[in-house]
This record gives C-alpha cells, sequence and structure tokens, in this order.
C-alpha cells in the first residue's frame, strides 16, 4: 500500500473514515490524503481538512482540494 486516500465532505458520517485511515497508515507507513471538493462541499474546504487531520490525529496529512 503506498497512500491512502480518504474523500470527505464535511459530514461527520464521511468522516468516520478518519480513524481507520490513521490506523492503516500507521500499521503500512503510508501516507495520508485527506481530499475535498468546493463545490458541494464545506464552506472552507482547506481549514476544514487541515481540521478533519488535525481532530483525527492525522499529523502529516497532504490536503487536496479540487476546484472544477
Amino acid at each position: 500500500m503506498k497512500t491512502i486516500i480518504v474523500p470527505l465532505d464535511g459530514s461527520e458520517f464521511a468522516e468516520r473514515a478518519l480513524g481507520p485511515a490513521r490506523a492503516l497508515s500507521a500499521r503500512a507507513g503510508a501516507p495520508v490524503v485527506l481530499m475535498t471538493s468546493r463545490i458541494g462541499g464545506p464552506e472552507d474546504p482547506d481549514t476544514y481538512l487541515a481540521d478533519a487531520a488535525r481532530r483525527a490525529g492525522i499529523g502529516d496529512s497532504k490536503n487536496v482540494v479540487i476546484s472544477d
């Protein structure tokens, strides 16, 4: 496993994937990428992804915001 990608839409339901992603990352030594969209996603996607990573204890995630 090379990378763990977690798509988020701003919902608590989607954020349930963060705990298992963190555990998998630790076990496999794989980086975590959190991603969301500007369209239909959270109001401030950059801040949302940073906060979600912090709350989940994922300190070194890469955060990606899709614009189109």
